[in-house]
């Protein structure tokens, strides 16, 4: 058995390319790997077109396993998971009446933030405000000000953000 290394840089064009490369010249017979959702679910499609299993170590979109490929396996929950502590907490001791979500606009961000949708129309919680922002732009204090002071005047109860670490940072 051989270990052998792609980097897709986590950018989604570059994703294909290394699954394509790895399997036709490394001769792989399985992938391991997929930090973040957009190139995982480049590197998954060309996985299962390649009929060679991937497993998802990171990457989070429901997507991914809710397609019904034949090839595609993860070790992480979905992101549709994520939010369910966070929710049982709100319900149990916040009682939110209100809330505003902020999240990056890529498949991880979009696919928690339309879970949390979902959870706030369920629990009938109004939602204030919903922002989404460019996960590639490099987010500092002063992109995410104009979102925050619209809600100020009348807060909601529950802000989530649905984001990565240097942007919850900001």
């Amino acid at each position: 058995l051989a270990i052998v290394y792609g980097d897709d840089q986590n950018k989604t064009s570059v994703a294909k390319e290394v699954v394509e490369k790895l399997v036709r010249d490394s001769k792989a017979v399985m992938l391991l790997g997929g930090a973040t959702s957009n190139p995982t679910y480049a590197m998954a499609k060309a996985a299962e077109d390649l009929n060679v299993p991937l497993l998802v170590s990171t990457a989070s979109v429901d997507k991914l396993t809710k397609k019904g490929w034949n090839n595609i396996f993860r070790l992480n929950p979905p992101a549709s998971e994520y939010t369910r502590g966070l929710e049982d907490f709100w319900l149990k001791n916040i009682k939110p009446k209100s809330m505003a979500i902020i999240h990056e606009n890529g498949m991880y961000g979009t696919n928690t933030a339309f879970r949390m949708l979902e959870f706030c129309k369920d629990s009938f919680i109004e939602l204030r405000a919903m922002f989404d922002y460019d996960k590639w732009y490099g987010a500092d204090e002063a992109h995410f000000k104009p979102m925050l002071e619209e809600i100020t005047e009348e807060p909601p109860d529950v802000i989530l953000m649905v984001s990565y670490l240097k942007d919850a940072v900001a």
